[in-house]
């Protein structure tokens, strides 16, 4: 294996180290899913590192989205707000908060807290995301055991994400 792969490798269970540390201490009443990126790479190819590494995308309720900052800020992860209303704004508009950021010993993690599966500008009837993430399935990804949507919802938020 090459030294690019090695360090792609090496990213990934640290990102994914940093990953265990919330999801470890997320409330059982919050239900989540890491989507995208590393655990859509499991699902499609058995393998969490056949993808570029990017961020870490959580969905979880607009009701939730309070607690996941706090556990996030607690476990050293900021965002650049710049003030009460710039934050209102992305609540508001957008189909998730501003990228939260913590600097890692090789790589600065970045975690999106997703809010919905439509982007913002969708008007149309929002579905319950407590019930959509409600049969959400366990994977491991680079030694970390996550929640993730369940191939079909998957497929679904994807093509809506692309979309």
């Amino acid at each position: 294996m090459g030294s690019n792969a090695d360090a792609k490798r090496l990213i990934l269970l640290v990102q994914y180290d940093e990953v265990r540390k919330i999801v470890d201490v997320l409330p059982d009443n919050i239900p989540y899913a890491i989507v995208k990126g590393a655990p859509l790479s499991m699902l499609a190819y058995n393998s969490c590192f056949r993808r570029k590494i990017g961020d870490v995308d959580f969905l979880v309720s607009r009701e939730s989205v309070g607690k996941v900052t706090q556990v996030l800020e607690e476990n050293g992860f900021h965002t650049e707000y710049q003030s009460r209303e710039d934050k209102l704004i992305a609540l508001m508009y957008s189909h998730q908060t501003r990228p939260f950021v913590k600097n890692t010993p090789l790589w600065k993690t970045y975690i999106d807290v997703n809010y919905d599966i439509f982007w913002g500008e969708y008007e149309g009837k929002r579905i319950n995301m407590d019930e959509f993430l409600r049969d959400s399935i366990e994977i491991e990804v680079a030694g970390c055991r996550v929640k993730t949507l369940n191939p079909l919802k998957t497929m679904i938020q994807l093509v809506l994400h692309h979309y």
